[in-house]
């Protein structure tokens, strides 16, 4: 955009300052007089169409180009030469100069300096560049010499794409366009001019020189003519080390008007005189686009985490024995990858066979190890910022246990993309930190699917799905980060049955002693279990939890409730349950107690809860007993049956946020009936909902 508006500038400016007339020249002598009516105007308009790639270009372009003689002074004649160019596939360039040419009194030639701005958009970059040019000519010869120097960029890096595995390294083509600076010069001579008719040829060298060591050293030969001063064509061939031979063909239309400019040398011929005369308002010849080229490199795909080169030890269970774990050559177990590998690398599995052959002996990971399915894509820095490794196949690579927990975690590990069966646990972890688990289905197991204990940091639960006995059990005393999103825990053994046989809890959270942390639970599919799920705070812990836009169905009617959440024994619960919604036959949905001198913050939001059974049940149910202090804001909830039960066992404070102070004010914004026992005290509603992240 500021290209376009200098541009702009520079032609307003344009209009602003005198064209050449004829009474700013001196009164010509009797033998000028005899070619006045030849002599060229100081303004003229130009249409172009030039076809054939070119020097830095690979289509042809069409041009408008406006050139402007001023008045002259002491034989300065200033000039401003503007171009537009549309190519053949729709972009732009553009150039703006600036210059003046000096004819002095004695000699039969011109000399002149001129500076451009020139404009050129690609399709993955935009361009800027200036040059500078000086001329020297005569009346049959010419010589020219133009600098090129690209601003504000030269090398766009617009592109990243994979291209393979090779050894134990991904490998990215990373493609940049570079802008050249550059020069050229030229020597030309008139071969026949008479009239408006004329016949120049020009030869020429050049030199661009851009980054990664690209360059292009060549020369030109071109042929103009001049068929009348309306309409002239031009041919140019060229040949260089990088953009090799190059044929071009231009026809333009001039419409010139304006003054009439006269060269100032006398005692010379009137064809000499007009010559020179034409050089005053002839177009500067130079490099009109920007020279540009696409380079391309080849680099290796590095850990997000680290930015280190991406060391990966490759699995497949379809590989002959002996392989050394290289892309080329895999590993046919995945115990060989667990001991033939360090800490910090990816283990990369193949989907195989489809089945746990040579993958059903689990596997302990070191610390900062990434398990990656070939199933899925993933990420890795690149260059270019993080880029995507496609999937490689169709299907999710399948490990197991015969024996106990298929996957044994480390610190900072990922596991990423397997259908994981065991006897035990699918994924373990005891005193570790930083652990993502995303997009794995795991079944099998007659315990929990996923077993963390005593973890830290930044704790990651995504996109699985959970088909065992239980789904998720987290407990720690440490500070810990919980994401909890998009998963399906549909807890049931066996599946195949019809129905399946429920199993015994979705989710069992537990974050207690000095524990400090924060659990985002959001957007999980919840169903089919015996016990329903728990999240509990407890000893001197304190949880900040988010749980919103879960779906829960399916519960148990023998289950005490489809989700329960505990602050308990001195522990802080700040809760905001929002937009969720729970639809089950068991007695109490969604369950919250606070006891034990325990604190808790609650705000329940949006939610919808139905209970689903002929018999009368509490779809919300709030309890607060052993002198414990509970504030409840209930907004815009919707509830069946009893819908819900504030309770409060009188040695215990029980706040809850109403409008006017009373039961109305708290009826009056949810659907459903509200049962109350015990001391409930009304108190003016919070101002906002935190915001826990």
């Amino acid at each position: 955009m500021q290209s376009k508006q200098l541009l702009l500038g520079l032609i307003c400016f344009s209009f602003a300052l005198p064209l050449y007339t004829e009474e700013a020249a001196n009164l010509p002598s009797e033998e000028e007089e005899e070619c006045s009516l030849q002599n060229p105007s100081s303004f003229r308009i130009s249409a172009a169409q030039r076809e054939g790639r070119g020097i830095g270009y690979n289509e042809g372009y069409s041009s408008i180009d406006g050139f402007f003689t001023f008045s002259n002074i002491r034989n300065f004649h200033p000039f401003f030469d503007a171009r537009a160019h549309i190519f053949n596939n729709g972009k732009l360039a553009a150039n703006a100069g600036f210059g003046v040419r000096y004819q002095p009194q004695s000699l039969r030639a011109i000399f002149g300096v001129n500076g451009f701005f020139d404009f050129r958009r690609t399709y993955s970059s935009t361009f800027e560049q200036v040059g500078v040019g000086l001329e020297a000519l005569g009346a049959k010869w010419e010589g020219r010499i133009n600098g090129y120097f690209p601003i504000i960029c030269r090398n766009n890096l617009y592109g990243t794409s994979f291209t393979g595995f090779s050894g134990h390294n991904a490998l990215f083509s990373v493609k940049r366009e570079l802008a050249f600076k550059g020069v050229d010069a030229s020597l030309g001579r008139t071969l026949l001019q008479k009239q408006y008719y004329s016949l120049g040829a020009t030869l020429g060298g050049y030199m661009f020189f851009a980054d990664y060591n690209n360059s292009a050293k060549g020369g030109l030969f071109k042929l103009k003519a001049a068929i009348s001063q309306y309409f002239s064509i031009e041919g140019q061939a060229s040949y260089d080390n990088l953009f090799k031979g190059i044929v071009q063909g231009q026809v333009a239309f001039n419409i010139p008007f304006g003054g009439k400019v006269k060269a100032r040398t006398k005692g010379i011929s009137c064809p000499d005189r007009l010559s020179l005369a034409s050089r005053i308002v002839e177009s500067v010849d130079r490099f009109e686009i920007i020279v540009t080229n696409k380079h391309k490199t080849q680099t290796v795909g590095k850990n997000p985490r680290t930015h280190e080169d991406l060391v990966i030890v490759f699995v497949d269970n379809m590989t002959a024995s002996g392989g050394d774990g290289t892309a080329e050559t895999p590993y046919n177990t995945l115990l060989a990858a667990q001991n033939n590998s360090t800490p910090n690398e990816m283990i990369y599995v193949y989907a195989g066979t489809g089945t746990p052959l040579g993958m059903n002996a689990g596997i302990a990971l070191q610390d900062s190890q990434w398990l990656q399915g070939s199933g899925l894509p993933f990420l890795v820095f690149t260059t270019f910022g993080l880029s995507e490794i496609p999937a490689q196949t169709t299907n999710w690579p399948t490990i197991s246990s015969t024996t106990g927990n298929t996957v044994t975690l480390a610190n900072s590990n990922i596991v990423q993309g397997f259908n994981i069966i065991s006897k035990g646990h699918g994924i373990s972890g005891s005193n570790v930190s930083d652990i993502q688990c995303i997009s794995n289905k795991l079944s099998g197991s007659s315990d929990f699917d996923i077993y963390l204990s005593n973890v830290a940091g930044n704790i990651k639960i995504d996109s699985n799905t959970s088909l065992s006995q239980n789904g998720l059990s987290l407990a720690t005393n440490n500070d810990a980060l919980v994401n909890i999103k998009g998963n399906v825990f549909r807890n049931a053994v066996p599946q195949t049955s019809t129905p399946p046989t429920p199993g015994s809890k979705n989710l069992k959270l537990l974050f207690q002693g000095n524990s400090n942390s924060t659990a985002i639970i959001e957007f999980n599919d919840l169903s089919l279990c015996q016990d329903g799920s728990t999240i509990t705070a407890r000893d001197n812990s304190r949880l900040s939890l988010s749980f919103e836009g879960n779906d829960i169905h399916d519960i148990q009617a023998s289950a005490p409730y489809a989700l329960s959440f505990s602050a308990i024994s001195n522990s802080l619960l700040i809760a905001v349950v929002k937009d969720n919604l729970f639809e089950s036959p068991t007695d109490q949905g969604l369950n919250f107690t606070t006891s034990v001198t325990a604190n808790s913050l609650l705000y329940v939001l949006n939610n919808t809860g139905t209970y689903s059974a002929s018999e009368s049940g509490t779809p919300f149910y709030f309890s607060v007993d052993t002198t414990a202090t509970s504030t409840l804001s209930l907004e815009n909830n919707v509830a069946n049956s009893d819908g819900y039960l504030l309770s409060n066992s009188n040695t215990s404070t029980f706040n809850v946020g109403s409008s006017d102070l009373s039961i109305t004010g708290v009826q009056n914004i949810n659907s459903g009936t509200i049962q109350t026992s015990g001391i409930i005290t009304f108190i003016s509603p919070p101002s906002s909902v935190p915001e826990i992240e």
